[in-house]
């Protein structure tokens, strides 16, 4: 077994959705087959909480490709909609917890909610991905810091390109905020940093 950081097949099974939704199936195994990881095509992992070599330059590698073929704000676009199909799979599965957490939230001041929700986005993200999440508040900012980022790995880029992970954030946020929020990826391990590192801006109505 690898030492490399993994993800359990529910998560990187999540991605290769995620892409099916928002380019098709033949998208996405054209972008495995460039990346180097063509036994995934009509292969995805099982929807199961095992690690089995589901390792996190994978997610890289197929971002990385999604950026030769389309370009940086070509690429933008496309992984932040894959973000934000994540999430959703992921809310859709544990849909009575969030029914619960959302009626909840309903009675909490707006940066209380959010920092509800980006606390358990950070346990659920540690639970199926080998990453160490770090949510902070500074006044009326957040930020949320992840060590391990799945999307980065082994790539140096010149500006951040975590898109997948701010498309990420944007959807489990929106039952707290309404989609008001601005989030910038203000420090990218791609351009050299220890950690990817996201600030969250409030835009209230």
């Amino acid at each position: 077994m690898s030492g490399e950081p993994q993800a359990t097949g529910k998560a990187y099974r999540a991605f290769l959705l995620g892409l099916d939704d928002v380019i098709g199936a033949h998208g996405t195994a054209m972008l495995l087959r460039r990346g180097g990881i063509a036994q995934y095509i009509g292969n995805y992992p099982p929807n199961t909480e095992e690690r089995n070599g589901y390792l996190l330059r994978y997610f890289s590698r197929v971002t990385q490709e999604l950026f030769d073929i389309y370009g940086a704000r070509g690429a933008r676009a496309i992984v932040q909609r894959v973000g934000r199909a994540q999430a959703s799979r992921g809310l859709e599965e544990s849909a009575a917890l969030v029914s619960v957490a959302r009626a909840a939230m309903k009675l909490m001041p707006l940066q209380q909610r959010v920092t509800m929700v980006l606390e358990r986005a950070g346990r659920a993200l540690q639970d199926q991905i080998d990453v160490v999440v770090r949510a902070t508040r500074d006044h009326d900012l957040f930020y949320v810091e992840i060590q391990h980022c799945p999307y980065c790995v082994d790539w140096k880029n010149d500006t951040p390109v975590c898109f997948a992970m701010i498309g990420f954030l944007h959807r489990v946020l929106q039952r707290a905020t309404g989609g008001s929020e601005t989030i910038e990826e203000v420090e990218c391990c791609a351009k050299g940093a220890a950690a990817c590192r996201y600030r969250i801006t409030l835009n209230p109505e």
